[in-house]
C-alpha cells in the first residue's frame, strides 16, 4: 500500500478553490460587455441590414397587436418573434428607432451568459472567462447590439440552446433537452438559418447516444 501524497490527493481541490465564484465572473463578463455596447449606442444607428424594415414592421404590429400566422400578415420574409419583441418594446420605449435597439442591447449583453456557461462546462471556466471577454470586444457583435436587426435576439437564442444541449448530453436529463427545444423553437421563429439546427442536434443525438 502506497501513502497517500497529500500534495498530489490535493490538486484537483486546490484548482477548484482558486476558481472565484461564478456570480463575480458573470458580473464581471455583463459589465464587460455592457460598456463598449452602451458606449456606442448614443451614436450608432439602424444602418445596417434589414433593421430599418424590422423596426417599421414591429411599429406596425404594435399599433394593432396579433397573431402572425403567415407572410402577408406582417412578418413577410422575417421570423415574426423579433417583431413581437421590438413591438411588446415600442409599448413602454417611446422612440421607436431605439426600442428596437434597446432590445439588442438587451439580448446581446445576455448572451454573455449562456456562452460563458457553454464554454465552461465543455473547457473550463477559465476558458468561459476568455471566451466571455472575447466575445465583449467582438466589434461585429457590438454594432448588432446596437442596431435594431434580429442577430442579437437569435444568437442569444441559439447559445442558449447550445448550452442546455451540452447539459443534456452531460447529465442525461430531459428536462434539459426540452429547455433546448424549446429555445430552438424560439430561435427558428426568429431567424431561418436556426432551422438548420433542428436535424443536426437531432441527428447527434440519435447516433451519438445509446440512450
Amino acid at each position: 500500500m502506497h501513502a497517500e501524497n497529500p500534495a498530489c490527493g490535493d490538486t484537483s481541490d486546490a484548482g477548484t478553490r482558486l476558481e472565484p465564484r461564478t456570480a463575480v465572473i458573470v458580473a464581471v463578463l455583463i459589465a464587460a460587455t455592457l460598456l463598449p455596447r452602451l458606449a456606442l449606442f448614443p451614436v450608432n444607428e439602424n444602418l445596417h441590414g434589414d433593421a430599418v424594415a424590422r423596426t417599421e414592421l414591429a411599429r406596425k404590429w404594435a399599433a394593432d397587436p396579433h397573431w402572425i400566422r403567415s407572410f402577408a400578415d406582417g412578418a413577410y420574409q422575417f421570423g415574426p418573434l423579433h417583431l413581437y419583441t421590438v413591438g411588446a418594446a415600442l409599448w413602454v420605449w417611446p422612440d421607436r428607432e431605439d426600442a428596437g435597439r434597446a432590445v439588442s442591447l438587451l439580448f446581446g449583453v445576455l448572451s454573455v451568459i449562456p456562452l460563458y456557461f457553454l464554454t465552461r462546462r465543455l473547457l473550463g471556466w477559465k476558458a468561459g472567462l476568455t471566451a466571455g471577454l472575447a466575445f465583449a470586444a467582438w466589434g461585429i457583435h457590438v454594432q448588432l447590439s446596437t442596431t435594431a436587426s434580429s442577430d442579437s435576439l437569435a444568437l442569444f437564442l441559439v447559445l442558449c440552446v447550445l448550452h442546455y444541449y451540452a447539459k443534456a448530453r452531460e447529465d442525461g436529463r430531459l428536462a434539459h433537452l426540452f429547455k433546448a427545444a424549446v429555445f430552438l423553437n424560439l430561435a427558428c421563429a426568429t431567424r431561418y438559418e436556426a432551422w438548420l439546427l433542428l436535424p443536426l442536434l437531432s441527428a447527434l443525438l440519435l447516433f451519438g447516444d445509446r440512450d
